[in-house]
């Protein structure tokens, strides 16, 4: 009996020891398994497996072949093989194709680890591809496939294209500084506001129109050019070799009156153009186009957006649709509007806000439109309500800086914002929201206001600086917009 009770527990410690050993297979199966999967999500640079594979590429170069203080510009790396290789500068116009050793290569410059950046290198296929505000200069993208891509807001500077295909790319504001696009095709292209320089190579480029418009207008129009027909060969180049520094202004169906009002907005908003800018109006069918040189660094965008604002306001007034008359009778005079009084209004968990947007309202204050103030210009000794007062009283624009800090304050919406309402009311002053942080406020006194950039949080845009571009572009139209907005007053108590 004995034996049988030692029998039967060393059968059971046998069989525990079994089952012991099947589950430490098993976890050691799952372990290796989860291994090898972390291990493909790093090489593959999976979301939220970055670090761990830039941290790969780190280790596997130590010891490794280095280009350390190599000159490899315009050098070819194809089927090179770069397994722990290392690169501490980013060459210019390095050639990629045909290197899937460059994803095996450390970069100290991130942008060159982009595995979706790096696909297109390699294989030279980038149709429809959305590579929107990257910064690829010095790129090598020759004979690419870039068909329909988005490139726009690209900084190109010295990247090259020779022989790629762009036809129908959207090509919008990008920095081709130096940028060598020599046999590319660039058929239904949109080359809005792209910067080029004389260094940029635009030799063979096959083009046979261009679109100025990357979506159509409430007319159905991109704004083509040449407006009928094809470029012949060698007008592409010609074009842009004489465009370069000049920017040009539709006049639909021979609008005079629209293209007045149009250019004494710009003159106003741009300073440096002036009526002797205006080079000459020519037919392109029943419009007309009106070309203007201008600085290099004016912003050429800002100017055509400018214009067509300004145009679009005079809708009752009869069009001129007869042949313009000529240049020098054609232009405005300037308007002559003395410098608007902005008054920011803010709080104190903003101030860093503030301060970038004033900064970003320097153009407005050096080109004579505008003087800014905001309480931190008050001196020592000085009563700091009533001087606030006192400023937001005579103030011609007034800018209200809304986040959760802002409404909670009485000073600032109790005093402040109820004073500008007020004053906005009675069409003496124009008060433009912005809401600097996400913020609920629709259902309050302020929500009837325009808000800068259709109400949408500096904060959250991921390019501030952009964003403060375009408040600074709606404050200046609202400076511009200040006799219409303040006749408005006197026409409904007339």
């Amino acid at each position: 009996a004995a034996g049988a009770v030692v029998g039967t527990a060393t059968a059971s410690v046998a069989a525990a020891a079994s089952v012991a050993a099947s589950v430490a297979a098993s976890v050691a199966v799952l372990f290796i398994a989860y291994l090898l999967v972390a291990a493909h999500r790093i090489s593959r640079r999976r979301p939220g497996f970055e670090e761990l594979h830039d941290f790969r590429l780190r280790v596997a170069a130590i010891g490794g072949t280095t280009f350390r203080g190599a000159t490899l510009d315009n050098a070819t790396f194809s089927n090179a093989r770069l397994k722990g290789s290392s690169f501490d500068t980013v060459p210019t116009r390095v050639s990629w194709k045909d290197c899937p050793g460059m994803k095996q290569a450390w970069f100290p410059d991130g942008r060159w680890r982009d595995p979706y950046l790096q696909d297109i290198l390699i294989t030279g296929q980038g149709a429809k591809a959305n590579l929107a505000n990257r910064n690829l200069s010095g790129v090598n993208l020759d004979n690419a496939d870039l068909r329909g891509a988005d490139l726009s807001h690209f900084d190109l500077t010295g990247a090259t294209f020779r022989n790629a295909d762009l036809s129908g790319a959207i090509l919008s504001e990008v920095q081709a500084i130096k940028a060598d696009f020599t046999g590319a095709q660039l058929h239904g292209a949109c080359l809005r506001d792209w910067h080029i320089d004389p260094d940029t190579k635009l030799d063979g480029v096959e083009c046979g129109f261009f679109f100025l418009r990357e979506t159509k207008d409430t007319l159905g129009n991109r704004d083509r050019r040449p407006h009928d027909g094809q470029f012949r060969t060698g007008d592409f180049e010609a074009l842009f070799r004489e465009v370069r520094n000049t920017i040009q202004l539709i006049v639909r169906n021979g609008d005079r009156v629209g293209w007045l009002r149009g250019f004494q907005r710009v003159m106003a908003e741009f300073p440096e153009i002036k009526p002797e800018n205006v080079d000459s109006f020519k037919r392109a069918g029943d419009d007309f186009v009106a070309t203007i040189t201008a600085p290099p660094d004016t912003d050429k965008e800002g100017v055509q957006q400018t214009y067509e604002k300004g145009a679009a306001q005079v809708t009752a007034a009869p069009a001129a649709a007869a042949a313009l008359p000529g240049a020098n009778v054609m232009v405005p005079v300037p308007l002559g509007v003395r410098a608007a009084r902005i008054f920011v209004s803010y709080c104190r968990a903003d101030e860093a806000l503030k301060d970038k947007l004033v900064a970003h309202l320097a153009p407005l204050v050096r080109g004579n439109m505008a003087e800014v103030w905001q309480d931190r210009k008050m001196r020592p000794g000085d009563e700091w309500k009533p001087l606030i007062l006192s400023q937001l009283a005579q103030a011609d624009i007034i800018l209200l800086l809304l986040s959760a800090e802002f409404i909670q304050s009485d000073f600032c919406y109790d005093t402040e914002t109820d004073l500008a309402l007020k004053r906005h009311h009675a069409r003496e002053a124009k008060v433009i929201a912005i809401r600097v942080r996400e913020v609920e406020c629709e259902k309050l006194s302020i929500g009837e206001l325009q808000f800068a950039r259709r109400g949408k949080p500096i904060t959250s845009a991921p390019n501030r600086d952009k964003a403060w571009v375009e408040v600074v572009r709606e404050v200046r139209a609202a400076i511009v917009d200040l006799p219409q907005f303040r006749a408005q007053a006197k026409a409904a108590n007339a």
